[in-house]
């Protein structure tokens, strides 16, 4: 089994909450709703240092069978499964590293200073329950927290469309300036010895263990287990596991 209580968790969680945390989450927990209903979108508001998911449901999420328009969904996971789950498989994996190109960029001073100024869209493919595909355009940007420098909130949204691109597009919020995501150097996102650590954590070794197998100190499989995290953008190895295999870095 796993283990339960992970000594290590991304910088994410390592990060202090700002005093404002409370007060800034509900500002954007009631954009979150506002949005959905307006717009007729599926919103997800993620904390990354809590680990934990508000879902809003507008007249998209009707369509495609997830649930009624005007429901909130709470989510003691960073991962909306049930929207996941909703998602073309075609689509999933460049999604996925799409968004941690867009993750990776926004980590620059710069964009840390000016409080994440640009947000992603890409062009997806998601079932209803009767099977049927429909277009969808999926938005996600990233928000601070007033009390400490980097990323505390993730705001996906999904919104059926009759737009179409090929490519992940990322636009400015303020000018409009537009730019595209270039995601071939990240399918070797993680090392071979990376890879072979998640494979021994699948199968719910314990880091005393895996540091015996690998011939390593259980600091290294630590910090190894950290490092993983952190590229993967989760918030514990179990939910990096899940991850690596939907990206298919991992069997």
């Amino acid at each position: 089994m796993v283990e339960i209580n992970d000594k290590l968790v991304s910088r994410f969680m390592s990060q202090q909450d700002g005093i404002h945390m409370v007060d800034e989450e509900r500002k954007l927990l009631a954009f979150a709703e506002t949005y959905a209903m307006c717009d007729n979108a599926i919103v997800a508001l993620n904390n990354m240092r809590t680990g934990k998911c508000h879902i809003f449901l507008g007249k998209t999420a009707e369509v495609l069978g997830i649930g009624k328009s005007g429901t909130h969904v709470y989510v003691d996971s960073i991962f909306e499964e049930e929207i996941i789950s909703c998602i073309n498989p075609d689509n999933l994996v460049v999604q996925h590293l799409q968004e941690l190109k867009f993750f990776n960029r926004m980590q620059t001073p710069q964009n840390i200073s000016e409080g994440f100024p640009w947000y992603m869209e890409q062009i997806i493919s998601m079932h209803d329950t009767n099977g049927k595909y429909h277009p969808v355009i999926h938005r996600i940007q990233y928000f601070p927290s007033e009390g400490k420098q980097g990323i505390c909130y993730a705001l996906c949204i999904y919104k059926l469309t009759k737009e179409s691109f090929t490519h992940a597009r990322l636009i400015h919020k303020l000018t409009g300036e537009e730019r595209r995501i270039d995601i071939s150097e990240l399918r070797s996102i993680l090392s071979n010895r990376e890879k072979e650590l998640l494979q021994y954590i699948q199968k719910g070794l314990a880091s005393k263990e895996i540091a015996v197998i690998m011939g390593i100190s259980k600091n290294t499989v630590d910090r190894h287990r950290q490092n993983i995290i952190e590229k993967l953008q989760v918030s514990n190895t179990t939910e990096a596991c899940f991850k690596a295999k939907r990206l298919g870095l991992i069997e």
